[in-house]
């Protein structure tokens, strides 16, 4: 607990202070209502079992990623000697000539 106005950099804590006991404990009561720590410890479990599951399921077998590979026609990725060069430049410029108004 800080004083913002006094300590904006928030270097002094008050919640050790004995002054403050009553509103710090007044703090805890307020978020043990609104947190239920045994309910969000058994979701974390939860999760990490279910990704323990995956991981072990996906080392059985052929090992693949989980990366998506797309595929494609790798013939039209590279320069091909059968290509004019002009027609190649053409081809790699954005908008494409054709696309463009006289």
């Amino acid at each position: 607990m800080f004083d913002l106005k006094a300590d904006p950099l928030e270097l002094s804590n008050l919640a050790e202070l004995a002054e403050y006991q009553d509103l710090r404990q007044k703090f805890r009561e307020e978020v043990a209502r609104h947190s239920n720590s045994d309910v969000r410890y058994d979701l974390v479990i939860d999760s990490q079992r279910r990704r323990k599951l995956i991981a072990r399921a996906l080392m059985k077998g052929k090992v693949t990623t989980r990366d998506h590979q797309p595929q494609f026609d790798a013939s039209t990725q590279n320069m091909r000697n059968t290509i004019d060069l002009d027609d190649l430049e053409a081809r790699s410029r954005f908008p494409p000539l054709d696309t463009v108004p006289a």
